[in-house]
């Protein structure tokens, strides 16, 4: 959640909400309790662990904003080593990869629950943004990796993510490795969706785009039929703005533009007074209206995409 606020706040360029990020960046690698490098589930406000599972992008969020706030301001926040903190966190990153796929291992999915398979699309996805964009930043300042190495891993991840998650001519949501597959696609996989702006592949990448239209098919137990309907999650039923947030990437990608204003106007009606959006909707009205999430990254999203700036500020270089 907080990555996609900080995303927000860096879109808007004004100082105030820069150093915001940079203050949210302190806090995460200055502040939180990490005795072996990891961040995990979540940290209460004075860093102390508060959940203790281990998600894998709650391992490579704070490293892609920390590139974000690079390619944003072209500095790093003062007051944190950042030579002796990148490597701590990124050689915990590595710690999570399983030696025999060479994917990196989550105990939960980005929805907060066990996963059935430790080996996740999205975090994989992830896992390469967050290594190309290091190398970015390490190619500028002193950082403490080497990103010829972290290009390489890059490299890897990609190599193993087409050797173990594509199947059948689109992306498994998760596998272990030992012949299990799971098909599914969440709202909170919003990695996945992303995947081109992303550089991780193209727009027209076949896999991609089996991998979306089974995202919004009935064939995709996250998704709900019926009415209002729409790509949600098993977390919480109903369709989630999430996911309508994932149909307005999609189809702003592949260029129906009717579909995306489609979806745009769909958030908007699910939006409260102030911006924000729930976690769920239903024919009844919002489910958990307290989520920060979604109506940040959406807000972001379309900030970046009206300036022109979203493959930019998102995108491998």
């Amino acid at each position: 959640d907080a990555y996609y606020q900080a995303l927000l706040l860096l879109a808007t360029g004004a100082h105030e909400d820069v150093e915001l990020v940079a203050d949210h960046l302190r806090w995460l690698w200055r502040r939180c309790e990490r005795p072996d490098g990891r961040w995990l589930r979540s940290h209460h406000a004075d860093g102390r662990r508060k959940d203790h599972a281990f998600q894998a992008d709650q391992q490579l969020y704070p490293l892609v904003e920390l590139a974000d706030f690079w390619r944003s301001t072209g500095t790093l926040p003062d007051g944190v080593d950042w030579a002796a903190a990148v490597p701590q966190a990124w050689h915990a990153t590595l710690a999570a990869v399983d030696p025999a796929t060479g994917l990196i291992a989550s105990a939960e999915t980005a929805a907060d629950d066990p996963a059935v398979a430790p080996f996740i699309a999205s975090a994989q996805i992830l896992w390469w943004a967050a290594a190309v964009r290091a190398a970015e930043v390490a190619e500028q300042v002193p950082i403490g990796l080497d990103p010829l190495a972290l290009r390489a891993v890059a490299e890897q991840v990609r190599e193993a993510f087409d050797r173990h998650m594509a199947v059948d001519g689109r992306w498994a949501y998760a596998v272990d490795g030992g012949g299990l597959r799971i098909d599914y696609h969440d709202a909170n996989d919003l990695p996945t969706a992303l995947a081109p702006l992303l550089g991780f592949c193209s727009a027209d990448d076949p896999a991609w785009r089996a991998t979306m239209a089974f995202a919004f098919s009935e064939a995709n137990p996250g998704f709900v039929t019926g009415e209002p309907g729409g790509l949600g999650s098993a977390h919480t039923p109903g369709p989630w703005p999430l996911g309508e947030i994932q149909a307005w990437i999609h189809a702003h990608i592949t260029g129906d533009e009717p579909s995306a204003a489609n979806s745009l106007a769909r958030l908007v009606a699910w939006a409260f007074a102030d911006g924000m959006l729930p976690e769920a909707v239903a024919s009844s009205g919002p489910i958990r209206h307290w989520f920060a999430w979604p109506g940040a990254a959406l807000a972001a999203l379309v900030l970046l995409d009206a300036r022109g700036q979203l493959a930019d500020r998102l995108g491998a270089r």
